[in-house]
């Protein structure tokens, strides 16, 4: 459960960050999500245990209890979950953001949506700027 929610986070998180930006922070998105989809999580989980519980000893080598046992493996199993969903994401983010209600909204003076703009009930999902359908006057 803990991998599935640093997965999610990461990939929200990650696509978000790059959606409709330039053309070289997609091309660094896609190549950090295209390694962690890559990278086995068995050979993930061992460096990631040589590294921060061998040489840093920041996490105990086996059986932790509480929270820091749960980590190590938690982040190797997100990892390459999270590039799956960020590639996703991603694509979706810049598949809406050429449908006719982003188009009409953008022809009608609002500053190019943001992610919050991209969902088709207008509910804003961000805090600001407001999305343009939200706020749209009776």
């Amino acid at each position: 459960m803990a991998a599935l929610l640093l997965a999610l986070t990461l990939a929200v998180l990650g696509a978000v960050l790059t959606a409709g930006r330039g053309r070289i922070a997609k091309a660094v998105a896609t190549t950090i999500e295209l390694v962690a989809v890559s990278v086995p999580a068995f050979w993930l989980g061992i460096v990631l245990l040589s590294v921060f519980s061998f040489r840093l000893r920041l996490f105990p080598v086996a059986g932790g209890s509480g929270v820091e046992g749960l980590v190590l493996p938690a982040v190797a199993l997100a990892v390459p979950i999270a590039g799956v969903l960020a590639q996703v994401i991603r694509q979706e983010l810049a598949t809406a953001d050429g449908r006719p209600f982003v188009l009409t909204a953008r022809s009608e003076g609002s500053a190019r949506p943001r992610f919050c703009c991209a969902t088709r009930s207008g509910t804003p999902c961000c805090r600001s700027p407001p999305c343009p359908a939200s706020s749209s006057a009776a």
